[in-house]
């Protein structure tokens, strides 16, 4: 069955306006017609089994069954990727999305290409990141989309809250020749878990040290030199596992 994103906003009673663009999918893409049956869900944790009711440059469709998507269990997982290449980022938003992370936001580090860049510039490649997100929904059947936090430098990242109880922190670095995964306590028994991935460039030692004095945790993901969104990806993968949620 079909899956398509709705705002909350859109909807009246049991009747829904797709976007133009999933109308665009639902019509050239796939050729659905009136009746066909289709699965929407609206970003809240609700999922509905729903019907096509009037084919336009805006889709109606009517809302047969709601279904009530739980919380997933175990901790919540948040990764700060140091920005890298968009291509590279937007494969990184892509899997962590399918993998079930809660929330991802970029880092401006020292050896990043091109830094926060202007108002302008951030605002779209967060809004294309939040695109990335709902279709990345959409093919997992995934009910609680990852939230895109807005991106701040390095500096701001470490300076922020202090570590909370049942809140893990960890920074992989490709110089760490101590600390791994094996090593780690029981990651089911965290509320959070913090991801802190670097640039392609690798971090500086300021860099590590001021992670460090935030609470982090700095890890190898063993002797090889990954790329950063493949670091990104297999991290994740890894300490889901751990966590129990694959």
């Amino acid at each position: 069955m079909r899956r398509f994103f709705f705002h909350p906003e859109s909807r009246n009673g049991d009747h829904v306006f797709l976007s133009e663009a999933e109308s665009h999918h639902l019509i050239r893409v796939f050729r659905l017609a009136v009746g066909a049956r289709v699965q929407l869900f609206d970003g809240t944790g609700r999922s509905y089994q729903a019907e096509v009711a009037e084919l336009g440059e805006r889709v109606l469709i009517r809302l047969l069954a709601a279904i009530e998507c739980p919380q997933p269990d175990g901790p919540a997982l948040f990764v700060h990727q140091a920005l890298i290449r968009n291509k590279k980022m937007d494969l990184a938003v892509q899997k962590c999305t399918e993998l079930g992370v809660s929330a991802y936001q970029g880092i401006a580090a020292a050896r990043c290409q091109g830094g926060l860049g202007d108002v302008r510039a951030r605002t779209k490649r967060e809004e294309r990141w939040q695109r990335i997100v709902e279709e990345s929904c959409k093919q997992c059947a995934r009910p609680y989309p990852m939230e895109i936090v807005p991106a701040i430098t390095w500096a701001d990242l470490c300076a922020g809250p202090s570590r909370e109880d049942r809140e893990l922190r960890l920074l992989f670095w490709e110089e760490e020749e101590r600390g791994n995964l094996a090593d780690l306590p029981s990651l089911g028994t965290f509320e959070r878990i913090h991801l802190l991935i670097g640039p392609e460039g690798g971090l500086t030692e300021d860099e590590v040290h001021e992670a460090r004095a935030a609470g982090y945790n700095s890890i190898s993901l063993g002797t090889r030199i990954l790329r950063a969104e493949t670091a990104a990806i297999s991290g994740v993968a890894i300490v889901q596992y751990l966590a129990g949620q694959m």
